[in-house]
């Protein structure tokens, strides 16, 4: 800072669940542990839903370390719905009216004496670069997926490219580094921690500052805050409380991917014949009429939502079997939790590969169920020695 003003971070998130949790998690840490005013915007839909049980859930709110403010995409009612619409038209719409409406937020919080000192933006947002150019505003990257898929992607663009949707959005991206590098170095906050991804993190080191932001501690992650779906009602954490230690099978597939008929019923068919207790969560929206015959029993439960971070501590989960979304990734290895990786798209397949070699990195060879066992232990103490030791520090460079 210039002065000795309040610094003032305004974080500007995709209304996706696995965007909106690390930005969160982020903003938090930044406002407890600095004292900054921090401001967090997503889209109305969005909001509304992580506030759904608040009055007024689509105005601005505040819990007393954080101000929550909207910005209309403009989908405010139903948001995104892959069914009817398409994908181009959606993300063309989607920039254009954001970038609008953004740039009227910004302009309200000067007018309101609290000017922004630096925009905190995650991916796909690559028309906030030109918003917080046109008012001179600092601007930084957080990268909300693995650091090994963040070099892939920028030596890639550096080469050729394909006419998909998510990859120009991507590449443009990437130009935008590209061109900040011809003033100084791009900086890049990354959500992975530093032990982990050692050479993904020193491919990139010549061409940019990319500084790892390990996952945050549990009481970051076990808040409700930035929850798209209402918890189930179900008391699966009083159900965990009469399950022995290490025996339930936890199954989750994230936010956004959506299971096929088929695999569900062979998920179901591998349930029953493991004879094992376990938590499934099921979507409203994935939800096939069949899974209604398997909800009953006292080793059975399937929930349209949970707090991920209190199930994968809980001692009687013994076992994750997920779609290798980044934050679930990082979760499990905070939590110590052993993961069966099931990919679907875009990252997760690097993440499963990522998961395999760094337990055969941290540990080697031994006898197969014992040693995944240590090999989770010992990610989860980097995992927390990472973000203990380094997060100050980190803040103090950004």
């Amino acid at each position: 800072m210039a002065d000795n003003s309040q610094p003032h971070f305004l974080f500007i998130t995709y209304p996706m669940q696995s965007h909106i949790n690390p930005a969160l998690h982020f903003a938090k840490h930044l406002a407890t542990t600095t004292g900054a005013t921090v401001t967090f915007s997503t889209t109305i839909f969005a909001h509304r839903r992580m506030f759904s049980s608040t009055p007024n859930s689509d105005k601005s709110f505040n819990d007393g370390l954080i101000t929550y403010l909207p910005f209309s995409d403009g989908f405010d009612e139903e948001g995104y719905k892959r069914a009817t619409m398409d994908l181009m038209e959606y993300f063309l719409l989607f920039r254009t009216n954001s970038k609008r409406n953004v740039s009227i937020l910004l302009n309200d919080l000067v007018t309101g004496g609290r000017p922004v000192t630096c925009v905190v933006y995650t991916n796909l947002l690559t028309w906030v670069k030109d918003i917080a150019g046109e008012q001179g505003i600092p601007l930084v990257l957080y990268w909300i997926q693995a650091a090994t898929v963040f070099a892939t992607y920028y030596h890639f663009f550096r080469g050729c490219f394909e006419s998909l949707i998510m990859l120009n959005l991507l590449r443009e991206l990437f130009k935008i580094l590209d061109r900040e590098q011809e003033k100084m170095k791009s900086r890049v906050l990354i959500n992975t921690f530093q032990e982990w991804e050692i050479d993904a993190l020193a491919s990139v080191c010549n061409e940019v500052e990319a500084i790892p932001f390990g996952h945050l501690p549990k009481e970051y992650t076990n808040s409700v805050a930035g929850y798209l779906f209402g918890e189930d009602e179900k008391k699966y954490m009083e159900w965990l409380d009469t399950k022995e230690e290490g025996s339930v099978v936890y199954i989750s597939f994230g936010s956004v991917s959506v299971m096929k008929k088929e695999q569900m019923e062979e998920i179901v068919k591998a349930l029953k014949e493991s004879k094992r207790p376990y938590l499934w969560v099921v979507r409203k929206d994935n939800r096939e009429e069949e899974l209604l015959a398997i909800e009953e029993g006292e080793d059975e439960m399937v929930v349209e939502w949970c707090s991920q971070v209190k199930v994968l501590s809980h001692r009687a989960v013994g076992c994750f079997v997920t779609h290798c979304g980044w934050n679930s990734t990082l979760e499990s290895l905070v939590c110590g939790v052993p993961t069966v990786g099931v990919p679907h798209w875009t990252d997760q397949a690097i993440n499963a590969k990522l998961l395999v070699r760094g337990l055969e990195l941290v540990m080697g060879e031994g006898e197969k169920s014992v040693d995944i066992r240590r090999k989770a232990k010992m990610l989860k103490d980097k995992a927390l020695e990472a973000v203990t030791a380094g997060t100050n520090q980190d803040c103090r460079r950004f």
